[in-house]
C-alpha cells in the first residue's frame, strides 16, 4: 500500500472529493458557442455568406455562430460545424474553441472528447481563455486526454489571467487538490510564461517608433 505524507494525503483526498462527489466541481465555459466578443458588430447575413464563401475566416466563424444559435437563419448544428471547421483550419481561435465544444457536446458531430481536446488545445495555445478553461477541465478529469492536474492548473491560470472569473474560481479549486510538488512544478511553468510575455512586451515597447515632436 502506498503511503502519503500529510500534505500529499490532503491533496489526494481533495481530488477524490472533487472528482467523485462534485464531478470535480469545475465550471465549463463551453456549454454554448462563444460569440465574437462584446462590442463587435456581426456582419450582415448576406455579407457574411459572401465573405465566408470567399474564404474569410471571421465571416466563416460568424456564419457558423449564426447556424449554432439560429441568429437570422434556421438553427443547423451540422452547418455550424461546417463553417466553424473552415474557420478553425485557418487558425481562427474562437472557431477552434467552438468546434471543440461541438465535439464535446455532440452538436452536429458525434461526441468525441479526444477531438474536443485537440481543438481546445489549438485555441488555448492562441491564448483564447474559454478554450484554456475547457482544456484545463479535460486535463483535470482525464477526458479525451491523459489526466494531468499540473497542466490543468497551468491552463486554468492562463485563462484566469484574462480576468475570466470562471477560470479564477476553477484555478482555486484545482490548486487545493495539488501536492506541494505539483504546485511547484505548475508555478515554474507559469513563471516561464509570464517572463516570456514580459520580455515580449518590453521588446515591443523598445521597437515602437518614438512620437514625432514639433520642432521649434
Amino acid at each position: 500500500m502506498q503511503r502519503y505524507s500529510g500534505n500529499t494525503l490532503k491533496a489526494v483526498v481533495w481530488q477524490a472529493v472533487l472528482l467523485l462527489i462534485f464531478g470535480c466541481g469545475l465550471v465549463a465555459g463551453a456549454c454554448r458557442p462563444a460569440a465574437a466578443g462584446e462590442g463587435t458588430a456581426p456582419l450582415p447575413l448576406a455579407e457574411a455568406q459572401q465573405r465566408a464563401a470567399a474564404g474569410d475566416s471571421q465571416a466563416q466563424f460568424e456564419l457558423g455562430h449564426r447556424y449554432a444559435t439560429g441568429a437570422g437563419v434556421a438553427k443547423d448544428d451540422a452547418q455550424a460545424v461546417h463553417w466553424y471547421r473552415l474557420a478553425a483550419e485557418q487558425h481562427h481561435a474562437l472557431a477552434q474553441n467552438n468546434l471543440g465544444a461541438c465535439y464535446e457536446l455532440g452538436r452536429g458531430v458525434p461526441v468525441d472528447q479526444a477531438k474536443a481536446v485537440h481543438w481546445y488545445r489549438l485555441a488555448a495555445e492562441q491564448d483564447q481563455p474559454v478554450a484554456q478553461n475547457s482544456l484545463a477541465i479535460k486535463l483535470y478529469r482525464g477526458e479525451g486526454v491523459k489526466r494531468d492536474p499540473v497542466m490543468a492548473y497551468y491552463w486554468m491560470k492562463r485563462a484566469a489571467a484574462h480576468h475570466y472569473k470562471v477560470a479564477a474560481r476553477n484555478s482555486e479549486l484545482i490548486y487545493r487538490t495539488l501536492t506541494e510538488e505539483q504546485k511547484a512544478k505548475a508555478e515554474m511553468l507559469l513563471d516561464q510564461v509570464w517572463q516570456t510575455e514580459r520580455q515580449q512586451r518590453l521588446k515591443q515597447l523598445m521597437e515602437k517608433p518614438p512620437k514625432a515632436t514639433d520642432q521649434q
